[in-house]
Formats: structure tokens, C-alpha cells, sequence
């Protein structure tokens, strides 16, 4: 470990290396990035740029990496970007396994990070659509866990324990601010899943989902995503999970590391923005743009539950931090779900960027989208899921 990452060993590195044809090497340069508890290095070598990548441990089953490579083959073969995986010399695989350590080795994508313009939210949102559809027939086959934070008893168990322990460091006064937050978050999380069962999710398609859509994950050429990297959580669940969890990324304000000046309201214009992109290529219904607000908030009760519980945030200041900003976002959320589907819910003559898809309420039939950058659609949506 040096700082926050761990990095390879120089002798490890050596072996791992020699296990793929890179021909003469002339630098590897450590890329802290990501995952703290997954090396990386930048090589750069005869054959060109890579990402070489230590899995991380309890992300390295067998399965879960086969799973992974399988899927970035389903998308590569569709021309959806992503980085390619290169294979070892030893057995042909693009997983190699050392010492009981998993490797991969990425083509490099010098791509460039996102910035906020309307143009990559839109991209952002059509690409994750795209992902949706591309993967849509290959749910059964690809043996996934099923479900996420919604309505998760695991996350409902962590709350109830979380509610009634010491939270450690602080003043009498602060340990009782925060185990109200927790409280109230653990009463949004069940008051959220309620209203989003009420909505009709547990009636709706499951397809193979993301499950980590969020700005530090895609790599841009201006508007364009050149790449969409970490493949390695998907589950089965309604599409409009991931596009909620993905709003709420792409969508929340920039956080100050002690909450000083924290703002707990979401960008609804970027949230709308990249409903309009995923609109492009598959509508939403009006069901699922009421399920959002409520999938949000399950979404941030659940990233503190499992945050806390992992000891991400071991006592301290960063635990308060956490609890108290969350609580505030979820709350936030919760005071302002009608103004957040009214904003999601705005006709097409709104003022935007590009034109989206109209947003009508009642029944129609399957719209047809297009590519992302070949201009704006006209349609209606549905009033209930109708997956295009």
C-alpha cells in the first residue's frame, strides 16, 4: 500500500507481464485510479498503450470474471465502446490468474473525463440505453444475482444495527444527531421502497443492469463516450433502477470532503438531460419516471448502510460527514418529488439543447429510437413500462 493505493510488486509485475505479447516495454507508470484495493500500471510498449488491472479481492470469483469479459464481448461485437480486453499467451484467456491473484489487461482509451456539458449527458443517458438493449436478450444466459438496494432486508438489517450502536468518536450531542439521520434514513428507505412497489416495479422486466453508472466510469471525446469502463457488478433488475442511480450521479452536486458548504439538491436540468439521451434510444414510461425519485433515495440510504457497515468510513469525522450530507440529499429528494417529476415530466418545447422525445400520458405504440448523435426523435410515452 502507498498512500491510498495498493500497487504491485516489481517482481509480480515482472511475471504478469511476461504472460502477454507487448513486445519491448518502455515505461509503466502506476494509475491510481478507481478502486484503491485494485493496482493498476499505464504501459506503454511495442505494441502500444495498455491498463494492466489486479482484481480487487471479493470482486475476483471465477464467475463473476467470466461473467464480466463475457458481457465487454457482447458489447464489443455490437460496437459499443468499451475497452478491449487482450488475451495471455499461457491459456488464451483474458483473465490470467497468478499466485491466485485474477489480472486483465485493457487497451488504453485516452479518452478525457466528464465536464458537465449538455452534450455528454445526453450521450451518457442514450449510451446506458444502448447498454439496456444490446444485453436485453442475454438475461437468462448470463446467470446474474437479481434485485439491488431496492427493498433489500440485507440493507433494512444494516439500518436497524446501525440505529441502535455507538457511533464512536464525537461529542454525546453529535452520536445523537447521527443515529437521528440514520433513523430518518432508514424510515426514507422504507417509506421510498413502499412507494416505488406501489408504482408497479416489481411487475416490470428485468434486464441486465449496470449498476455503477456514474461520471468517473465513462470516457469522452468532447460529447462523444469513447468508453465505458468497470463491468464488474451487473445485476437483473428494471432498467429504471440503473437509470435512476445514474441520474443521481450524474446530477448530484460537487461535495466538499467536510460537508463545509454542501448543497443537497440535485441538478434537475442534468437529470433531464440524460433522460432525454436515454429517450433516444428507448422511451421511458411515465410508471417509471414516478418510480425515480423514490429509487434515488434508496440509492443514497443504501450507500451509507453498506459504507458504514464495510468500515469505509470508520468513526470520525468522515462517517459523520456522510450521514449527515445523505440525510440531507434524501430528505431533499423526498420534500421535492413532485418538482423533480415535473422537471422530468417537461414537454419537448422546453428549452434545451436538442430536441428530446415528447413526453405524452397516454397509451401508445412502440416508438422508434435512433443513434444518439443522428438528431432528435418524436414520440409519445407510454403510461406504463412498455420496454422499446
Amino acid at each position: 500500500m502507498k498512500g491510498d493505493h495498493l500497487h504491485f510488486a516489481g517482481g509480480e509485475l515482472a511475471i504478469v507481464l511476461s504472460r502477454f505479447d507487448l513486445g519491448q516495454i518502455s515505461a509503466v507508470v502506476a494509475y491510481d485510479r478507481g478502486c484503491k484495493r485494485s493496482p493498476k500500471v499505464k504501459i506503454i510498449c511495442e505494441k502500444g498503450k495498455f491498463l494492466l488491472k489486479r482484481r480487487a479481492s471479493g470482486k475476483d470469483s471465477p464467475k463473476r470474471v467470466a461473467t464480466s469479459h463475457r458481457i465487454q464481448a457482447m458489447l464489443q461485437a455490437e460496437e459499443f465502446p468499451v475497452a478491449r480486453l487482450l488475451a495471455n499467451h499461457i491459456n488464451g484467456s483474458t483473465a490470467l490468474v497468478h499466485e491466485g491473484q485474477t489480472y486483465e489487461l485493457f487497451e488504453y482509451v485516452s479518452g478525457k473525463r466528464f465536464h458537465g456539458s449538455v452534450g455528454q449527458f445526453i450521450e451518457a443517458g442514450a449510451k446506458l440505453a444502448s447498454y439496456h438493449r444490446i444485453l436485453a436478450g442475454s438475461a437468462a444466459e448470463l446467470d446474474l444475482p437479481s434485485g439491488g438496494v431496492h427493498q433489500s432486508s440485507q440493507i433494512q438489517k444494516l439500518f436497524r444495527k446501525l440505529v441502535a450502536s455507538d457511533l464512536g468518536d464525537g461529542s454525546q450531542t453529535l452520536r445523537a444527531s447521527l443515529q437521528r439521520a440514520l433513523a430518518r434514513l432508514g424510515t426514507l428507505y422504507h417509506t421510498a421502497a413502499t412507494r416505488v412497489n406501489q408504482i408497479g416495479y416489481n411487475d416490470w422486466p428485468l434486464v441486465v443492469t449496470h449498476c455503477d453508472w456514474h461520471p468517473g466510469n465513462l470516457l469522452f471525446d468532447n460529447g462523444r463516450v469513447l468508453a465505458v469502463l468497470d463491468h464488474d457488478s451487473p445485476r437483473l433488475q428494471p432498467r429504471i433502477a440503473d437509470l435512476a442511480c445514474g441520474m443521481l450521479q450524474f446530477a448530484i452536486r460537487v461535495e466538499s470532503a467536510d460537508g463545509i458548504g454542501f448543497d443537497p439538491s440535485i441538478d434537475l436540468e442534468a437529470a433531464r438531460q440524460l433522460l432525454m439521451g436515454y429517450d433516444r434510444i428507448s422511451v421511458v414510461s411515465v410508471a417509471e419516471i414516478k418510480a425515480i425519485p423514490w429509487l434515488m433515495i434508496e440509492a443514497i440510504a443504501a450507500r451509507v448502510a453498506v459504507a458504514l457497515a464495510s468500515r469505509l468510513f470508520a468513526g470520525g469525522t468522515a462517517a459523520a460527514s456522510l450521514i449527515l450530507m445523505m440525510d440531507a440529499r434524501a430528505a431533499w429528494i423526498a420534500e421535492n418529488s413532485q418538482r423533480i417529476l415535473h422537471e422530468l415530466l417537461k414537454p419537448a418545447d422546453q428549452p434545451v439543447a436538442v430536441g428530446p422525445a415528447s413526453r405524452l400520458t397516454s397509451h401508445a405504440p412502440k416508438a422508434v429510437g435512433c443513434d444518439a448523435r443522428s438528431g432528435p426523435i418524436e414520440t409519445t410515452r407510454p403510461v406504463a413500462n412498455m420496454p422499446q
